[in-house]
Order: structure tokens, then sequence, then C-alpha cells
């Protein structure tokens, strides 16, 4: 893994990555097809509320120019989850950081034809144990009590089930209860399958 130091300590250094099984990088121009086509899915947009339809030029604002910016802004970090040939696969995101307190907060989707393969959960705890690794203290995962499958990523990637948030998100079809995860520094709880690819 290489990190590019950038002047400043409240914003996250750009994060490229190699796994065995994918690569973490800043978002391109070459990928906004493919979100594009990603977030009109029909389960990233039950869980996320996202614009809908999610347009070619929404996607490329997206990938040339906000998920960059919102880094510098020290919002958090974004980047692209892709095959070793390049093709996108998903995204990681951290967001809503709060440098006082050291706290993020950890989000992501994966096109379709990448799901049940294992990438997300990997990826996952990948980005949650380097956003640790910066000097985070806490890392939190949320997730819509029927989004088994984000549920299912939460346990794999080492995150403690905290408690149930009533009322506290939302999505194109109205409020919902969010299930808090966390993850905080020390080791990871031995019962979830911690990928050796992501360490």
């Amino acid at each position: 893994m290489s990190i590019e130091d950038v002047d400043g300590p409240d914003r996250f250094p750009l994060l490229r990555a190699a796994t065995s099984g994918f690569i973490l990088r800043p978002f391109e121009q070459r990928d906004a097809p493919a979100v594009a086509r990603a977030c009109n899915d029909a389960q990233v947009q039950r869980w996320l509320p996202l614009p809908s339809p999610y347009g070619i030029d929404t996607a490329l604002e997206w990938c040339c120019r906000l998920s960059h910016e919102l880094r510098e802004r020290s919002d958090g970090l974004h980047v692209a989850m892709a095959t070793k040939t390049g093709r996108l696969i998903g995204s990681v995101s951290l967001k809503h950081t709060n440098w006082r307190s050291r706290c993020t907060e950890i989000g992501y989707w994966t096109v379709p034809d990448a799901r049940n393969r294992g990438h997300t959960s990997a990826a996952v705890s990948y980005v949650s144990q380097w956003a640790l690794a910066q000097g985070m203290e806490r890392v939190e995962l949320r997730a819509a009590p029927k989004n088994h499958a984000s549920r299912r990523v939460a346990r794999k990637a080492g995150f403690v089930y905290e408690g149930t948030m009533r009322n506290a998100g939302f999505t194109h079809a109205g409020r919902v209860d969010l299930c808090l995860y966390s993850l905080i520094p020390g080791p990871v709880d031995p019962a979830s399958s911690f990928p050796r690819s992501a360490r």
C-alpha cells in the first residue's frame, strides 16, 4: 500500500491500496458510466437516498470533482473499489468525520455482479483499519434493520453491534431505523471473519 502525504492535519491522506482481490483508489472519469449504472440499481436505490434517476452527469460530477473535494474539505475519504484491470466494482467512503472526537462513519455499495464474493467486507475491513491507523478512535457503520446484506458486511468486517437508532435514517420510501455498529482500536473480535488480504 502507498499513502501520499498531504498538508493539513484534519484531512485523510490519499489512499491507494492493492489486495489479493481488488484495488482501492480515487474515483476517475472512466468510472462514471459504472457509477451511474450502480447507483440506479434497485438495491442501491432502496437503501441509499441518491438522486433517482442517477444520470451520467451526476456520476461525472461525483467522479471528477465532488468525491475529491469532500476529502479536501475534511469530510472524509471516498475511494473506488476496482478489479486489477480497472473495472469498478464498488465504493467505500469515510464520511461525517469529526476530527476533534476522532470519529468517522463508513459507507459502501457494490455493483450487482460483484456481490456475494467477499470483496465488500474485505474492503470495509481494510479501510476501517486504515482509518484507525490514521488516528481515528472510532469507526461507525449504520444500516437499516432489513438491509441484511449490509449488516452481514458489518459483522464480517469485525464491527460490534451497539443497538438500534430509532427513526435515524431516511430512504426514498421514508424514515427508517438504523442499526449502529462500531470498530475501535484493538484486536478484532475473533468471532468475526477478518480477511487476511485486508490487513
